[in-house]
């Protein structure tokens, strides 16, 4: 069984889950639900594989290079400590939205 690592969620993480939720609620509060419970639920596979998604270079945070999962129609930004074993989760942006210039 493969060894987990801790997913930590920066501040921006948590303010991007609650606009995600604010603005599908205002059409409809249980797919805003629905929305959230898939993302985290994304970000606890995370804790037992985290390698398993894509890398976006040329970005690198911390020496580690930046990576992404999608979800839906959202993009989970990351980076994994292997040595602290962690996830850190940077952003969740709509997909259609563009990257951030700077991360962490």
């Amino acid at each position: 069984m493969p060894a987990h690592y801790r997913a930590i969620l920066a501040r921006e993480t948590s303010e991007d889950l609650q606009a995600i939720f604010d603005y599908i609620a205002q059409d409809s509060p249980t797919n805003a639900s629905a929305m959230i419970d898939r993302i985290l639920r994304s970000l606890e596979l995370l804790e037992v594989f985290p390698h398993r998604t894509i890398v976006d270079p040329p970005y690198n945070v911390h020496g580690q290079p930046l990576r992404s999962l999608p979800v839906d129609s959202y993009v989970v930004y990351f980076w994994v400590g292997d040595e602290a074993r962690t996830v850190q989760v940077l952003r969740v942006i709509h997909g259609a939205r563009r990257r951030p210039n700077r991360f962490g």
